[in-house]
């Protein structure tokens, strides 16, 4: 399965974040709550987990990019099926793939 990790929504009146910094590349394995990502808004700056435990396929957004909440940013392979975390937090969408 492949979850779309998504720019999370990182308070009420933020609409889009930048990505600072990658802490893993295509290709490498992560475990399920490992800093994936650190970005930055407006308000706050942030490290972001990983959604679930697998591999990062695809990096849609280089550091320094300005990303709108709800975008996809990367895709990543999962052999298990992952519920959204709690509003706030990375919001996921599932493709079966």
């Amino acid at each position: 399965m492949i979850v779309d990790v998504v720019m999370p929504k990182m308070g009420e009146s933020i609409m889009e974040g930048t990505i600072i910094e990658w802490k893993i590349g295509v290709g490498e394995a992560i475990q399920q709550d490992e800093t994936l990502l650190e970005i930055s808004t407006d308000k706050v700056d942030s490290e972001i987990p990983s959604p679930a435990t697998g591999t990062l396929t695809e990096i849609l957004f280089e550091p320094n990019s300005t990303v709108e909440v709800g975008a996809v940013i990367a895709p990543q392979r999962d052999l298990r099926v992952v519920l959204p975390y709690h509003e706030g937090m990375l919001l996921l969408r599932h493709k079966i793939g």
